[in-house]
């Protein structure tokens, strides 16, 4: 299932706090549309069959890295407890 919705960056307050848990995990850069300015991530620990899009232009700088020397494989800090995609936040382990 593609979901083409926004990844949130930061935190959010507003969320339960067992949902704004970070937790160490691997994410996958699964597609990269130049067209649209896109990338779509896979968490496979909170969904394994969900990509998830959101606009290159907001990912924080050391993401961006990552995806360019790693493969497109690499460890980030994510909320994988969260209950809608919506909701899903990342941050680089290098904050």
């Amino acid at each position: 299932m593609l979901t083409y919705s926004k990844i949130l960056i930061s935190a959010r307050d507003d969320l339960p706090a067992q949902e704004r848990t970070l937790w160490r995990t691997l994410v996958r850069a699964d597609l990269i549309d130049s067209w649209n300015n896109r990338i779509g991530l896979v968490i496979p620990a909170w969904n394994s069959s969900r990509t998830l899009y959101f606009d290159i232009n907001e990912l924080p700088e050391g993401l961006l890295k990552r995806i360019q020397t790693n493969s497109n494989r690499f460890h980030a800090l994510v909320n994988i407890e969260a209950t809608r995609d919506g909701d899903i936040y990342i941050e680089p382990l290098d904050r």
